[in-house]
C-alpha cells in the first residue's frame, strides 16, 4: 500500500494546486469517488489470489479500508491538516496495515 500512496502523491504533485481546487469543490465528488473505485478494484484485483475468503468479504474490506484512505487524502488535499505529504503517506500507510492496534498501549 506504500507503494500506492506513493503513486498517487507523484501524480498530485504534478499540479497539487489543480488537485487542491478539486477536493474543495463538492461538484466534482464524482471524481474523487471514480478514483476510490479504481483503487479498490486494483486492491480487489492485488489480494483475491493471495487471501482465501468469499468476494463480497473482501469486497467490504476494500471499501472500508479504500474509502477511509480516500477520505484522510482529501482532508490533507483541502489543508484540514498540517501535515507534510510524507507524513500522511506514513501514517496511512500505518493505518492501513496495523489499524487501532497501532494507537493501543503495548502490554
Amino acid at each position: 500500500m506504500l507503494a500506492l500512496f506513493q503513486s498517487l502523491n507523484v501524480l498530485v504533485q504534478r499540479d497539487i494546486e489543480l488537485y487542491r481546487h478539486i477536493a474543495n469543490m463538492p461538484s466534482y465528488a464524482f471524481f474523487w469517488e471514480e478514483i476510490k473505485n479504481i483503487v479498490k478494484s486494483g486492491a480487489i484485483e492485488t489480494m483475491s489470489d493471495g487471501v482465501d475468503m468469499p468476494k463480497d468479504e473482501l469486497e467490504l474490506y476494500a471499501e472500508f479500508y479504500v474509502a477511509g484512505i480516500m477520505a484522510s487524502y482529501l482532508k490533507w488535499l483541502r489543508n484540514e491538516v498540517s501535515l507534510t505529504e510524507t507524513r500522511v503517506v506514513n501514517i496511512l500507510s500505518t493505518a492501513t496495515f496495523y489499524g487501532f492496534q497501532k494507537l493501543l498501549p503495548q502490554k
